[in-house]
């Protein structure tokens, strides 16, 4: 099912995180030993690692435990009460930045759609659970066309981003990028 999102705002969103000099983890991340600090008291991360190797999880994570330089910009995709982009800049640096800090998925919006059709539309993208997944800046930039929509096709066990000609590619001057494959995305 394809996910569709106003390219201006996500282009907004992306701009905020590669601009934000702070970025929060979201909970894949916290999981990632190489993002944790390495000032951590050894016994710290011993737990950590424990956790991780036995549970699969680390249920004791905190973000005091990352490094947020570590952090890379981009964006969450959130499958809860319907199914948004966010930036990963903390939310106070986007207010001040008057960017609103969701951009829903068409049909996907609580605000603006029954709560029958954002479920069934939530329910067939991320299934029944709610959900957060990191997009790297470069993937998102790679499909983010010069105006009109965005689209990720997406099931609850795949996601295709997009990838178009640098031509066709959205440019984000006011964040250093004249396109993405300024961090690493090939040109087509």
């Amino acid at each position: 099912m394809d996910l569709i999102f106003e390219a201006e705002h996500v282009a907004a969103l992306l701009s905020a995180s590669l601009r934000s000099s702070a970025r929060l983890p979201c909970l894949s991340q916290m999981m990632n030993p190489d993002l944790w600090r390495q000032d951590l008291d050894p016994s710290r991360i011993r737990l950590l690692r424990q956790e991780l190797e036995t549970l699969g999880v680390v249920l004791s994570v905190s973000a005091d435990d990352i490094d947020p330089s570590r952090i890379e910009p981009g964006l969450w995709l959130v499958g809860g009460e319907g199914v948004y982009l966010m930036s990963n800049a903390p939310i106070e640096y986007l207010r001040a930045k008057g960017i609103q800090h969701t951009a829903y998925a068409e049909g996907c919006d609580p605000g603006l759609v029954s709560p029958g059709e954002w479920i069934r539309m939530k329910r067939a993208t991320f299934g029944g659970d709610d959900g957060v997944e990191f997009l790297s800046s470069a993937s998102v930039s790679a499909g983010l066309p010069k105006a009109g929509k965005y689209r990720l096709l997406i099931t609850p066990e795949t996601m295709i981003l997009p990838v178009l000609p640098k031509e066709r590619r959205m440019s984000l001057p006011e964040a250093g990028m004249e396109t993405c494959d300024a961090v690493g995305v090939p040109d087509l």
